[in-house]
């Protein structure tokens, strides 16, 4: 949590991070670590930040202010503040800035560094935010998708929000191992992000039996249908909820179709060469989930 402490004249004398809550008419809650509060005043009537009176005083004393952090005791940074007065109790550590919340310390050189835990943790939270972010506050894109899913029968946008999630899992997971192998420069620098627009949605074999089935054409249908030996193989999938686009049975199956010359022309001659590679196509989010 982050706080601004005020002097007897309500300015801001000091801005830091705490692990507890310090509310008090002399320190006041705020949004984060904004050191430009500093040599501002508070007005307890409007609970807003605004220029003091006598601000080139103030600015003044702002120019001596040094960096300083508390350790824990397995020396990480648990809390900062800015001070005044260069004369400080041992405990505390000078740093170059205060955002630092977390870090590692070495007390040989005084410098605060990030540690490959400290690294590992921030992804963790980076990607925990990341999936909260698609799926929405309390799920909602979530729920939005499959409700539209429900009545239109495209399965498009539930898809892509699952796409995105794998993606954040993925590339955190990378990122947690990369981190191993970098140099202490290289992860005082690290920072973790994802471009989602990056989400591919994954190729998609197997369709439902119904969406299967409306790829022939009613020609194509009438003439299996009328083929005793094909009827069998065509119309036995009736019995399954599913087809396997990259199934051997499946790819054998249109094979003898077209060797018995029960198949039409390409559809989509722009797209395809011949009408085998036609109906063996890489399904549509609508087929995946398509009925009968």
């Amino acid at each position: 949590m982050f706080f601004a402490l005020l002097n007897d004249n309500f300015v801001v004398y000091n801005v830091g991070e705490f692990e507890y809550d310090i509310s008090s008419p002399q320190s006041i809650k705020i949004e984060q670590l904004d050191e430009t509060l500093i040599g501002k005043q508070y007005n307890v009537e409007t609970m807003q930040f605004v220029d003091f009176i006598t601000a080139e005083v103030i600015n003044a004393d702002v120019k001596s202010l040094a960096f300083y952090a508390l350790l824990d005791e397995s020396n990480v940074i648990a809390s900062v503040h800015s001070i005044k007065s260069s004369v400080v109790a041992d405990e505390f550590k000078p740093i170059p800035h205060l955002d630092c919340i977390g870090w590692s310390y070495d007390l040989t050189t005084n410098t605060p560094f990030k540690s490959e835990s400290f690294i590992k943790s921030k992804i963790k939270e980076d990607a925990a935010e990341y999936i909260r972010i698609i799926e929405g506050e309390d799920k909602w894109r979530i729920q939005r998708a499959q409700e539209r899913a429900k009545v239109s029968g495209d399965y498009s946008e539930l898809d892509l929000i699952y796409a995105k999630k794998e993606l954040v899992r993925v590339k955190s997971d990378e990122a947690e191992l990369a981190v191993q192998s970098l140099t202490q420069d290289e992860l005082n620098n690290f920072a973790f992000s994802i471009n989602l627009s990056d989400a591919v949605l994954p190729v998609i074999h197997r369709i439902t039996v119904g969406a299967f089935i409306s790829r022939y054409t009613p020609d194509e249908y009438n003439r299996i249908k009328a083929a005793s030996e094909m009827e069998q193989a065509l119309f036995g999938l009736q019995g399954r909820t599913h087809v396997d686009l990259s199934a051997l049975v499946t790819q054998e199956m249109i094979g003898a179709q077209n060797s018995l010359r029960l198949l039409g022309p390409v559809q989509e001659p722009t797209k395809y060469s011949d009408r085998v590679s036609e109906l063996l196509r890489s399904g549509s989010n609508d087929e995946a989930y398509r009925g009968e």
